[in-house]
């Protein structure tokens, strides 16, 4: 059985937040699930024949840094190609989520806002910044730290390939200011 290489790249983009300088970092730019094969992604918990889709590997989490020369509101969204709501278009047909969690700004724990919902954790989606709040007021600060788990997955029909490929996602989170 041929191998699906499958890559998913996050590039990093800091805009000027209102007047402040800020820049973000990401533990790793790049998850890399490797080669895999059908029935390896078969093999793993919660993925069966019967499957719609295969998830793909376990779920990655990576931590999210931004950092302003000043406090300031920040916002943070991901551009990248949209597959439905909460998910990101992976390889031609795949998806994949980016939920943040686990948010601090300036060792104060903070909330994600957008529209009117506000949690704890909280998913991506295209062309929604995610706004922040602590202790029931929009958040400024200089530094924010979080976690972002990496969810991907294939349909099963996807799966069944007469040579290798490659399943990629490149996109970018990108740092604004709410000012």
């Amino acid at each position: 059985m041929n191998p699906l290489s499958l890559l998913l790249t996050v590039g990093l983009l800091s805009s000027a937040a209102a007047c402040a300088e800020c820049d973000i970092q990401l533990s790793d730019a790049q998850v890399n699930y490797g080669q895999t094969t059908r029935s390896e992604l078969l093999a793993q918990s919660g993925n069966s024949f019967s499957s719609g889709e295969l998830r793909v590997g376990d779920a990655r989490e990576l931590e999210v840094m931004v950092s302003c020369d000043r406090p300031t509101p920040l916002t943070l969204q991901f551009i990248g190609p949209e597959k439905a709501s909460d998910s990101y278009r992976f390889g031609a047909s795949g998806r994949v989520t980016l939920v943040l969690h686990d948010v601090m700004i300036d060792d104060r724990r903070a909330e994600m806002v957008r529209g009117e919902t506000r949690d704890a954790k909280m998913a991506f989606r295209a062309g929604q910044p995610l706004s922040f709040w602590s202790a029931g007021s929009p958040a400024s600060g200089r530094v924010l730290r979080a976690s972002l788990t990496v969810t991907a997955w294939m349909p099963s029909a996807a799966t069944r390939v007469t040579d290798s490929e490659l399943w990629r996602l490149d996109g970018s989170i990108v740092v604004g200011g709410t000012e």
